[in-house]
């Protein structure tokens, strides 16, 4: 009868842990699917505020009779970030 039930707490201690083991994977994948969907959200904002910088960039440079670069200088954006803006103007 011992060895009965050590085989049957066995079972139960395996079938626990892999019950266990399973809810934490799945806890797990909530957490990465709301983080996935955070990301998404900061992509899509970052996205609208850089065409907005682009249109404002354009409408300086317009109204101002200034090139890109300057219009740029005048709004403080960061060298490095020039460099992107300056590619999606010429390239729209």
């Amino acid at each position: 009868m011992g060895s009965l039930s050590s085989a049957i707490m066995k079972e139960g201690r395996e079938q626990g842990l892999a019950q266990g083991r399973e809810e934490m994977r799945q806890k797990m994948q909530k957490e990465l699917d709301d983080m996935n969907t955070k990301i998404d959200d900061m992509n899509t904002k970052m996205s609208k505020m850089q065409e907005q910088m682009l249109a404002s960039i354009r409408i300086l440079s317009d109204s101002c009779g200034i090139s890109y670069e300057e219009a740029m200088k005048c709004v403080s954006i960061p060298e490095p970030d020039q460099v992107m803006y300056l590619k999606r103007l010429r390239e729209s």
